[in-house]
């Protein structure tokens, strides 16, 4: 018997998770934060002295949202991805096709990244168009003559570290832990821990305190990419996506009964 490629499995998991409406709320909502955002930041452009700041302003009012709901809203499309798996018998369907777990962990990592790799490139685009169209909106401001690519463009690959860092653990909490209760409890809890010891020195330690860290390195205006809460993220990432690997591996997943 002909034993299924990663490719084959990735169009199937591509299938499968296209039907979860979560999917869509990861995708959309840097869209509709965006779109609120530059709709109330457009009646401050009528002021000469706001164009200096303009893009901080705008970063500082997008990432409001983002570095709250980032930390939930991917472990609540990991935690549901996972239920779904096991509520509907997928994984255990799998197990009797002549594939091997690691190609199935694999590509089900996979899937996941590429949709949040996509929802960060979607906030990244819709935050460069929002400023470009403001500008545009109100040339005599010449906002574009502020660049601050260089580090919109750091600001977003740090989060990609500690997003995909917060993606393994959940991973790995949803296959311990049957249902989304005890992963998304754990998701809040770190979230708030972090929001509320925003002074504590070793919060870098904590990949749900990422993106929060990113966006105060965007203000200070750090140049550097590789810095301890990046090298901490990587290492949370390396760690989790192993201990995930061998669990799937090893772990029994057995039959829903009724199904």
């Amino acid at each position: 018997m002909k034993t299924a490629g990663i490719y084959d499995l990735f169009l199937s998991e591509i299938f499968k998770v296209r039907k979860s409406k979560v999917i869509y709320v990861l995708m959309l909502f840097p869209l509709v934060i965006t779109v609120y955002v530059g709709i109330k930041l457009n009646d401050s452009c009528n002021d000469p002295d706001f164009a200096p700041f303009f893009w901080q302003r705008l970063v500082q009012l997008i990432f409001g949202f983002y570095q709250l709901l980032y930390p939930l809203i991917v472990p609540l499309v990991v935690s549901i991805f996972f239920s779904m798996e096991l509520k509907n018998n997928n994984i255990y369907r799998l197990f009797l096709f002549p594939v091997s777990r690691i190609k199935i962990f694999i590509t089900k990592i996979l899937v996941l990244s590429l949709y949040i790799v996509g929802s960060l490139l979607l906030a990244y685009s819709v935050l460069i168009i929002s400023g470009n169209v403001l500008s545009a909106l109100h040339p005599g401001l010449e906002i574009n003559t502020y660049d601050m690519r260089h580090y919109i463009n750091l600001l977003f690959l740090r989060s990609f570290v500690h997003v995909i860092a917060i993606m393994f653990i959940q991973f790995f909490l949803s296959m311990v832990f049957d249902g989304i209760a005890l992963p998304m409890s754990f998701a809040m809890m770190c979230t708030i821990v972090c929001f509320v010891a925003s002074k504590w020195k070793f919060r870098f330690l904590l990949p749900y305190s990422g993106l929060s860290t990113a966006f105060e390195k965007f203000f200070s205006q750090d140049p550097r990419f590789l810095s301890l809460d990046i090298v901490v993220g990587i290492i949370w990432t390396i760690l989790f996506c192993a201990i995930s690997a061998f669990m799937f591996c090893k772990l029994n997943f057995t039959k829903k009964q009724g199904e």
